[in-house]
């Protein structure tokens, strides 16, 4: 799964979903943020803008990373 929003909600999704047994495996974060381009949180590497999301989830399958979900953490 992506998250798209850089923020407060991203961080305790990716903390929620490392405690117990969750079902939920976070790829990368998506932002439209120049500035957050390249950053990391929680370990998450912020892959690139929505606009680029087809081209982030082609290039994760091609290293077996299936995308099926796409959580937005802001509104």
């Amino acid at each position: 799964m992506l998250l798209y929003g850089l923020n407060d909600g991203a961080e305790s999704f990716i903390r929620a979903s490392r405690r117990g047994q969750s079902e939920f495996n976070v790829a990368g974060i998506l932002d439209d943020s120049m500035m957050n381009q390249a950053r990391t949180l929680q370990g998450v590497r912020v892959l690139g803008s929505f606009e680029d999301v087809g081209k982030i989830a082609d290039r994760l399958e091609r290293t077996g990373i299936r995308i099926s979900e796409l959580i937005v953490t802001e509104v």
